[in-house]
């Protein structure tokens, strides 16, 4: 950011005859730019009174540092719920550090059962969550991005993004298009030879009955 004083500047300029006064200069002259103030110091960290028990659980359940965090969601993560349980029986019932961690232990883990059980005894773990939750998103993606471009459009971008990925993919979609083709083609050749030989399997045929009204005419 320049350091230049903006109103003295223009001012100059009008001085000299360089440029007309502007019309926000009397404006600005009322109310000048403050002074560049002085770098100071860095601002003091926050530190909330369960940041040390957040981190003692996650050493403790280093897979919960993958647990997803719903950001529409106001109820915190886990790691976090716990230690502010933790925190609250440290001041609400004094208790020590330890024992709090110990009934707040039990008491998740009987949360966690509870849980298990409305899912049926089926117990997910964080990655698993996850990965489902990615699923989800996923196939919510897909589905809209069909909708939108259409199945075929759909398609022709999918084979694109594959021969793009595969160096010789555009080659080897180019060799199985024209075996194709080259398939289509005989079977056509062939269905064309078959009809064209019971065509003429019926030409003899379609004669022999054509001289037989002819031969009964002539003989009454």
């Amino acid at each position: 950011m320049s350091r230049r004083n903006l109103v003295a500047y223009a001012k100059a300029l009008v001085k000299a005859g360089l440029m007309e006064e502007p019309a926000w200069m009397a404006a600005l002259a009322r109310t000048p730019p403050l002074p560049p103030g002085k770098p100071g110091k860095r601002p003091p960290r926050i530190v909330y009174p369960e940041d040390a028990l957040v981190e003692n659980y996650y050493r403790k359940h280093p897979e919960a540092r993958l647990e997803p965090v719903d950001l529409s969601s106001f109820e915190p993560p886990t790691a976090r719920r716990f230690a502010l349980r933790q925190l609250e029986l440290m001041h609400g019932r004094g208790l020590s550090q330890r024992r709090a961690y110990e009934i707040t232990e039990k008491e998740f883990a009987e949360e966690r059962r509870q849980r298990e059980a409305a899912a049926g005894g089926q117990r997910a773990s964080i990655i698993d969550q996850i990965q489902a939750e990615e699923e989800f998103h996923l196939q919510q993606a897909m589905r809209t991005y069909s909708d939108r471009n259409g199945p075929h459009l759909v398609k022709q971008h999918a084979r694109e993004l594959w021969q793009a990925s595969h160096p010789g993919g555009a080659a080897s979609a180019a060799r199985i298009a024209a075996a194709r083709a080259a398939q289509q083609q005989q079977r056509q050749a062939a269905a064309a030879r078959a009809a064209k030989k019971q065509q003429a399997a019926g030409a003899p045929q379609q004669q022999q009955q054509q001289q037989k009204p002819a031969a009964a005419k002539a003989a009454s």
